[in-house]
């Protein structure tokens, strides 16, 4: 070992170099970016608004520092614009990353397509970061460049799951239909386990046969915004019934067995009218509606369980119970002598 001044200087820069090489390894191969929100807003044909939320970990127990950098955003068929992502300093318990509505020009539809219509559809996704060009500067040493790469796999969207939570019908003005024509309101409630939010805009869908003898059928033509948030949210929608007679057949077989609530009609993205590539996407959604029995209740069918009665019916029944029992046991105690004694041990209340 070389004991010298100038031996030890090249031992510590041998050292720290190796620290720093295990520093920026850490980032490269061991690190992982935890999103928690992207959404996508203001679209266009041709450039969208992206906000991130993140969480950097797993970059080892040294803290670092990553400049500013470029990165290229790629779906399954490539890239489709780039992003810029803001300085980074990274910790052992995470380093947050906020980009808040960034404009990103899309550089391909197809490869955006690519990208979105698994989030929207599959239950699984990936984003995958690519050239990244930064520099990263740790434990005091001089600092150094990086290309940052990363694969990100995402939960999916899985459709979404969409439910009916209230319906309401009513006449529809100035109809020139001779198929009893109704208006219909409808709150959705929507299932988005996904972190991806997208704001599409207003766009119609179909309510289509579930898969019946005539899967093509249409119920319902709807038209509301489509704004595709985090968690369970509502969705409002309205339209018109077009084929009234052929859903109080479906409400009436679901009522029978025949059919199953969950499955017997469809919700179908018809267009959107915003973006084209937003069009595509929304065109791409097929997707059971469940809670149809709302639906078939507003129209007049008898559908699912009876209705409990309220608390005040249940107190005036339970009364008049105990009316009926104590004049029967005065009756007994009057002809049965300790008999009609036993009556009042032994009343039964009926509900």
């Amino acid at each position: 070992m070389d004991c010298s001044f100038q031996g030890l200087v090249e031992l510590h820069k041998s050292q720290m170099d190796f620290a720093l090489r295990s520093v920026i390894d850490a980032i490269l191969k061991n690190s992982e970016l935890e999103l928690t929100l992207i959404r996508i807003s203001n679209v266009t044909d041709d450039s969208l608004f992206v906000s991130i939320e993140a969480l950097v970990t797993k970059t080892g127990p040294a803290s670092a520092t990553l400049s500013p950098m470029s990165i290229s955003l790629c779906g399954p068929s490539g890239s489709f614009g780039h992003l810029t992502l803001p300085q980074i300093k990274t910790c052992p318990s995470g380093a947050p990353l906020l980009v808040t509505n960034q404009h990103v020009r899309i550089t391909s539809i197809p490869a955006l397509l690519s990208f979105i219509s698994p989030i929207v559809r599959a239950p699984q996704a990936t984003l995958s970061l690519r050239g990244g060009h930064t520099s990263v500067r740790a434990l005091g040493a001089r600092p150094q460049p990086l290309v940052y790469a990363k694969d990100v796999a995402l939960r999916g969207m899985g459709g979404p799951s969409v439910a009916v939570q209230s319906c309401v019908f009513s006449p529809l003005a100035n109809s020139s239909r001779s198929d009893n024509s109704n208006s219909v309101v409808l709150v959705l409630r929507v299932c988005n386990p996904s972190p991806m939010e997208i704001s599409f805009g207003t766009c119609s869908f179909d309510v289509l046969d579930g898969g019946g003898d005539d899967a093509e059928l249409v119920y319902l033509e709807l038209k509301g915004r489509l704004d595709l948030r985090r968690g369970a949210f509502k969705a409002s929608v309205q339209g018109t019934l077009v084929c009234r007679p052929a859903l109080v057949a479906a409400g009436e077989a679901c009522r029978d067995g025949a059919r199953e609530e969950d499955t017997v009609a469809r919700l179908v993205g018809k267009r959107c009218a915003g973006a084209a590539w937003c069009d595509e996407t929304v065109k791409g959604i097929d997707v059971p509606l469940k809670g149809m029995g709302k639906v078939f209740r507003a129209l007049g069918v008898e559908y699912g369980e009876p209705e409990m009665p309220q608390a005040s019916e249940l107190e005036e029944k339970s009364k008049g119970d105990e009316i009926e029992e104590m004049a029967a046991a005065t009756d007994g105690g009057s002809s049965g002598g300790s008999g009609g004694g036993g009556g009042w041990k032994s009343k039964l209340w009926k509900w």
